[in-house]
């Protein structure tokens, strides 16, 4: 009986100095955060079949200065963007607290000719407005592109930060 005494004292006592708490991790957002993100979006144009692309990988990231004013933009998947507007990168204005971001013939520096542009209006970005598939809140981006290697059309993109679920990006 004495054993089983001394095993429950000793147990209870390495438990008890297992209980140690920390604070929270301090999480480092990106200086454009919330605008920086994973993005999954569809591009319409009525005047394809189909209309709306299916759901594409579109990227926005803080430039190497980290600056409050630029960030990139960058589609990252685009299998079935081909038809609409290709691949694409370029840096491109952001107001950090009016959620918003435009660019006028940014440079598409995918390509290394320099000739290719791209123009964003009304972008935005809409915290927790998108419902996602699985029923879950995600923010919400929507924006309007042209690019000049698909002149006289105009793309609107929508969509969601991206939530990693499966069901999500079907």
């Amino acid at each position: 009986m004495k054993i089983l005494r001394n095993i429950i004292i000793c147990l209870s006592l390495v438990f008890a100095a297992s209980c140690e708490t920390y604070d929270d991790y301090e999480i480092e957002y990106s200086p454009i955060y919330p605008l920086s993100g994973e993005w999954m979006v569809r591009f319409t144009d009525p005047t394809v079949s189909p209309a709306t692309s299916g759901l594409i990988v579109v990227s926005t990231y803080n430039t190497s200065d980290n600056s409050k004013t630029q960030m990139w933009i960058r589609a990252t998947s685009t299998s079935t963007a081909v038809a609409y507007t290709g691949r694409f990168t370029g840096k491109i204005n952001c107001n950090v607290e009016g959620l918003s971001f435009s660019g006028e013939n940014a440079v598409n520096t995918y390509y290394t000719n320099g000739t290719t542009t791209f123009t964003i209006t009304g972008g935005t970005i809409e915290k927790d407005g998108y419902e996602t598939a699985t029923g879950g809140k995600s923010d919400k981006i929507t924006f309007t592109m042209t690019d000049s290697r698909k002149p006289g059309k105009t793309f609107t993109v929508t969509g969601f930060r991206r939530t990693r679920w499966f069901e999500d990006e079907i």
